[in-house]
């Protein structure tokens, strides 16, 4: 849809303008402060709804206003009303061939997202920046924070597996064929525990031994009726000779225990080689989660832009470029045609846009938009300082062609 009848009453600085555009490229001329500008509020005023209308849309001295636009489909009516706090404002939108249009600000946020200034698109980085993300359709401060803390997640993984490499280039790889757990060594320590018990047994009777002998050299100085004694004490003693400690050896234990003691201390630097092994594997496996989660985020952040236009990218930075050009590096033809491209996009179906400062467009540039309009099939409007093929002069047209 495009505009085909633009009627103003009473707005700004606009006594009363009617216009039937008979092409694409609509130019409004004229001196400062003539209305010229007025003609493209009352577009936007009739179609982007009461936020877009400023505190004194009334002209001067006039208590009512008007602006009537007229497309394919519909007759857009959007009435002014002077009042004591300001003024109040209608909304009326007939559908040709139907009725009233009972909720009118719903249906015309269907078929218009925002009538844009496409200037105001080239020169402006935020509007720019804010345009690509809607179509987009991008939370840019959820998508910082998230790619913020994917990183913050990535950058303490990767410390932790730098930390645990260093600790493990230090390592010497463990001996192989190692038991998998720690050897116990209770059965050897009671089995020295009982030597040393036959030890004490020895050296206790070695003592008694002696402590026999003793009283046989004192009973033999006794008189002979001891001597009886002496054959009893002798015989005890060689009962108790009888006695063999010769399979004690507590020295083969101890070093079997020492042993024992070498093959537990292998295993657990088996096993700590293993862990901190395992541990750099699990890291190594989470920092490259964490990496592709981010890659592949800012990947379809890419595609997302990328569906909107053939080499758009829109940086963390705000950064807008074309095919890898900073936009404000490319000509202002290019920056012309992506600023027609987008608000093609953002209002497929009213194909209407406008251009406040016309007079900052050089000729060359102006026939491009011309030829742009018209390969597009959009419809611009554009104000301009001087000549053009509708001239405001005092809040009406002087001259009018179209």
């Amino acid at each position: 849809m495009k505009i085909l009848k633009l009627n103003v009453r009473n707005i700004k600085k606009i006594k009363a303008v009617d216009i039937t555009p008979q092409t694409n490229f609509i130019t409004i001329g004229g001196n400062n402060e003539q209305g010229k500008s007025s003609i493209l509020d009352s577009i936007v005023y009739a179609l982007n709804g009461k936020n877009a209308i400023p505190e004194k849309p009334i002209r001067d001295g006039e208590k009512e206003a008007t602006i009537l636009v007229e497309t394919e489909d519909y007759i857009i009516v959007r009435e002014f009303n002077k009042t004591a706090e300001g003024f109040k404002t209608n909304l009326k939108i007939i559908q040709k061939g139907e009725k009233i249009v009972t909720s009118p600000q719903g249906e015309l946020d269907k078929f218009t997202n925002k009538i844009y200034d496409l200037y105001n698109f080239v020169k402006d980085k935020e509007v720019r920046y804010e345009t690509f993300l809607k179509l987009a359709e991008i939370d840019m401060m959820k998508m910082k924070d998230t790619i913020r803390l994917i990183e913050e997640q990535r950058r303490y993984i990767g410390r932790d597996l730098t930390q645990q490499k260093a600790i493990f280039s230090k390592m010497s790889e463990p001996e192989t064929n190692l038991p998998d757990k720690e050897q116990s060594n209770s059965e050897l320590v009671i089995k020295l525990n009982s030597f040393k018990n036959i030890i004490e047994t020895e050296n206790r009777v070695k003592q008694q031994i002696s402590n026999n002998e003793n009283q046989i050299t004192e009973y033999k100085l006794m008189i002979q009726d001891l001597e009886s004694k002496i054959r009893k004490l002798e015989d005890a003693n060689n009962n108790a000779q009888k006695i063999s400690f010769d399979n004690v050896d507590t020295k083969s234990v101890e070093n079997e225990m020492v042993k024992l003691d070498e093959l537990n201390e292998k295993i657990r630097y088996r096993n700590k080689y293993s862990a901190i092994e395992n541990v750099i594997q699990d890291l190594h496996e989470k920092y490259e989660s964490y990496t592709f989660q981010r890659d592949n985020y800012i990947k379809e952040i890419k595609e997302k832009f990328n569906n909107v236009m053939e080499g758009l990218e829109v940086d963390e930075k705000d950064n807008v470029k074309i095919n890898g050009i900073e936009f404000e590096e490319l000509s202002q033809a290019q920056q012309i045609k992506v600023a027609i491209e987008v608000t093609c996009k953002l209002n497929p179906e009213l194909k209407v846009a406008i251009i406040r400062e016309g007079s900052l467009i050089d000729k060359v540039n102006l026939e491009y938009l011309k030829e742009m309009a018209d390969k597009h099939n959009i419809q611009i409007w554009i104000e301009k300082v001087g000549d053009a093929e509708i001239i405001i002069e005092e809040g009406q047209i002087k001259k009018e062609d179209l």
